[in-house]
């Protein structure tokens, strides 16, 4: 099946199983999971059967659905989309822009303000180009209310990042 597809330039069976195998293909031109990635969603599952292929796949809540369908559909025109459902169930973040929605999601307008004026100003720099005093000042805030900003945003980035390896 690989020969006659003349999308897929290397393919390679990673293991192999009662009912099946697990399979690594080097793709060029269209693919269903490259096109579901490039507009934010994520393959949870690709089956193929009898020339029929089921996606299972998730739309994290800052992607637009119907973009991600119209989109799947321009570029795999004989696809159906055979069911939406809503859950409550956390998607794993696995792209930059989940990431970036996920922690600005996460801090106050403040809190990303002060980060944002942190970083560029060079605080996070060795050495520190920048002193907190000198950022509290350009945001025209007391220098404690700076650094009380700043240690609420980095406990929540860190606990956000240490919080996904430690889930069951």
């Amino acid at each position: 099946m690989v020969e006659e597809a003349a999308a897929i330039d290397e393919a390679r069976l990673i293991s192999r199983g009662v009912d099946g195998g697990l399979f690594e293909f080097v793709v060029s031109g269209p693919c269903v999971t490259t096109t579901l990635a490039d507009t934010g969603a994520i393959a949870r599952t690709v089956v193929a059967e009898n020339g029929v292929g089921d996606i299972l796949a998730d739309v994290p809540a800052h992607v637009d659905v119907r973009r991600v369908v119209e989109q799947f559909q321009t570029h795999h025109s004989k696809s159906t989309l055979t069911a939406c459902r809503n859950s409550e169930e956390p998607i794993p973040v696995r792209t930059e822009r989940g990431l970036h929605a996920t922690m600005a999601d996460q801090l106050t307008d403040k809190q990303q303000e002060v980060l944002r004026t942190a970083y560029l100003s060079g605080y996070f720099s060795w050495p520190r180009r920048t002193t907190a005093e000198e950022c509290a000042d350009a945001l025209g805030i007391a220098q404690p209310t700076f650094s009380q900003h700043i240690r609420a945003a980095q406990e929540k980035i860190i606990s956000r990042l240490f919080d996904a390896y430690t889930e069951p």
